[in-house]
């Protein structure tokens, strides 16, 4: 059977008391106010002593032993072992946090936060460059010649294709922005990837002779293509830049 022990006077009270007997017995008695004596106090003379009966040997009384004192109540006997005790009013202490914890977990949080900004920030400026280099309508850059027809020749419109006998193929548009005809001249066009390492961006060198082009006039031209990259390593058409150069006139 389960017992708990009284922190006050230590004796076993059974789980159906929620409060000791003896303990409140004892609060009960003290809380009662004494009654009033009507009158003066007097001290009742202690009854005589009772005497023994003579004895037969000598005849005198014998006085008898005085009376003895309610023997204290037996100390309250410890619980067996294995079985669970119970203490009313014993409430666990609770350990709050060190204060060195407190202040390394702080630490910790800040610096992930900075952490974190941080790479935020560099992969924002990684990026922007990545999107400008990738666009996908850049305009076609023509390189700067001393040739007199240069700044009235461009090339554009190029597209890769296969040729019936699987060979790569170019075509191109020449444009002739002079206001007179442009004849006899040859070019050397250079394709690059937008999207590309400056030293990985050259696909192809091609060497084409336009002929005459009247003016303010075009020409369509086809070439083979002669590149390194295969046909699905080659870019699509919006990611190729040209490059023109004049390199003779006849």
């Amino acid at each position: 059977m389960f017992t708990w022990i009284c922190p006050v006077c230590g004796a076993e009270v059974p789980p159906s008391e929620a409060e000791c007997p003896r303990c409140a017995e004892r609060k009960r008695a003290a809380a009662a106010p004494p009654a009033a004596p009507p009158g003066p106090v007097q001290t009742p003379a202690p009854p005589p002593a009772p005497t023994a009966p003579p004895s037969w040997e000598t005849g005198a009384s014998v006085p008898s032993p005085p009376p003895a004192w309610p023997a204290p109540p037996p100390p309250a006997a410890a619980p067996p072992q294995g079985q669970p005790v119970y203490v009313i009013g014993e409430t666990a202490r609770r350990r709050g946090t060190p204060a060195w914890l407190a202040a390394l977990l702080t630490l910790v949080l800040i610096g992930g936060g900075l952490f974190l900004l941080y790479r935020y920030l560099s992969s924002n400026r990684a990026g922007a460059p990545a999107a400008q280099k990738t666009t996908p309508f850049e305009a076609p850059q023509q390189q700067a010649s001393a040739h007199p027809f240069a700044k009235y020749v461009e090339v554009t419109g190029v597209r890769v294709l296969e040729g019936p006998d699987k060979k790569l193929r170019t075509r191109f548009v020449v444009v002739n922005h002079a206001p007179a005809e442009l004849a006899g001249f040859r070019l050397r066009i250079t394709l690059e990837a937008v999207n590309a390492a400056p030293s990985e961006a050259v696909i192809a060198v091609i060497d084409a002779s336009p002929g005459a082009i009247p003016a303010y006039g075009v020409k369509d031209m086809e070439a083979p293509l002669v590149t390194h990259l295969r046909v699905y390593e080659l870019p699509d058409w919006q990611f190729v830049r040209v490059r023109v150069e004049i390199i003779d006139a006849k």
